[in-house]
């Protein structure tokens, strides 16, 4: 019997063809290795931001998210709080435990930056010591003078 050609779905398999009465052992084919991944969403790439607006993304890993780092123009910033709901990264990443609980998310102030070009970083660490970065160049802007122009400006008394 001549075998010419093997169809692999995903999964674990093993094939042991009978060849003139001889056992052959075939290698088995893996699935994919360990997983690590990360993907900023917001701030996007070449978008212009100012005052106050969404960091978020989301990150997997096999071995598991330890934290999430936020590096802003090369420098250490903050950790963005982890774990929030994302069926869709679940659903892209089934073989991954907690995948559907991958997002990070956070408001942040893109006013507290000087206008101009800046390059906001999620550098992902996986529980055993892994790390993978995806980051976002952009511009802010902001107004030439104060839009509210003191704290007088302002009636907060009820009418």
């Amino acid at each position: 019997m001549l075998i010419t050609r093997f169809v692999f779905r995903a999964g674990a398999h093993s094939l042991w063809p009978v060849i003139l009465g001889l056992s052959v052992a075939l290698p088995t084919p893996t699935i994919a290795d360990d997983v690590l991944r990360i993907m900023l969403e917001e701030p996007v790439a070449g978008e212009i931001h100012g005052g106050v607006g969404n960091l978020r993304g989301w990150a997997v890993a096999t071995a598991g998210i330890d934290k999430i780092e936020i590096m802003i123009d090369g420098v250490y910033a903050f950790d963005a709080p982890y774990g929030g709901a994302r069926g869709d990264v679940g659903a892209a990443f089934p073989e991954v435990t907690n995948a559907s609980e991958s997002g990070f998310s956070l408001a942040y102030a893109y006013s507290n930056l000087t206008p101009g070009s800046h390059t906001i970083s999620a550098v992902a660490h996986t529980l055993d010591g892994e790390t993978q970065t995806s980051s976002a160049t952009f511009e802010t802007v902001r107004f030439k003078q104060s839009f509210i122009s003191g704290a007088t400006a302002v009636a907060l008394a009820a009418t």
